[in-house]
């Protein structure tokens, strides 16, 4: 009898463990845009805050039902960037400035998730610093010309930071698995001079939709020019 309560109390445990309880940030995430409420309630384990992809070079995305795709069969999107701001400065971005400054304009940032710790932080948290492991939720602005007019699609997007090395020159972050999309950017950063460096932003992803998939390189070049060109205006600004 001992034998069995003690199974069923691990059991009771491990699947307590798993629960992803959102109820207690309700306030934080009541602030945050619509789309991204409704990704964040759809998070229900913490399974679903889990990266989709590990590593660049090896990236079988992994989806909740346990399908995987391979590196191969991915989509890729790849483009070289030239900031005029030193490698130093670029890496520190993410100390010097609050989310909200960085993800400012079609990409904007609304919630940060820390599991180490299980806090929640939002636009408000001044003090708050993006850390490796964070998880960011943001809401995406897509304009799209449908004959004469220009629609607006307002979609939420949830990515961990999975690597921020300045030793290696490498930034990495992954889709979680509850975003729509899976899959992972990678950047590497080499100087060209004291105040000039080059990114090669890497990005293979699927949603398993062929029409969302064909969009996405367009938008997602314009979205991360946006974020680089921010980087650099803040540091000019700062100046």
């Amino acid at each position: 009898m001992k034998t069995i309560w003690l199974i069923l109390f691990i059991l009771s445990t491990s699947v307590k463990s798993e629960f992803f309880n959102n109820s207690k940030f309700a306030m934080k995430i009541s602030a945050a845009h619509p789309s991204v409420q409704k990704l964040f309630h759809k998070i229900k384990t913490y399974e679903s805050l889990a990266p989709s992809c590990e590593c660049i070079d090896d990236c079988p995305v992994i989806f909740k039902d346990g399908t995987e795709i391979e590196n191969e069969k991915l989509r890729e999107h790849k483009k070289k960037y030239s900031l005029e701001i030193s490698k130093d400065k670029f890496f520190n971005a993410f100390n010097d400035f609050h989310p909200s400054q960085i993800w400012t304009k079609d990409s904007k940032f609304e919630l940060a998730y820390r599991m180490s710790t299980d806090e929640l932080f939002g636009v408000n948290d001044k003090e708050y610093r993006v850390m490796e492991g964070d998880i960011l939720f943001l809401s995406l602005k897509i304009k799209m010309k449908r004959l004469l007019s220009l629609k607006l699609m307002e979609i939420p997007v949830a990515f961990k930071i999975m690597k921020v090395d300045p030793n290696n020159n490498e930034i990495s972050f992954s889709y979680i698995k509850e975003n729509e999309t899976k899959g992972m950017q990678h950047l590497s950063i080499s100087e060209k001079s004291d105040d000039t460096i080059e990114i090669v932003h890497l990005t293979r992803f699927t949603s398993r939709k062929n029409i969302r998939d064909s969009l996405y390189p367009a938008f997602h070049h314009n979205l991360i020019n946006d974020f680089y060109k921010t980087i650099e205006r803040l540091y000019i600004t700062k100046n």
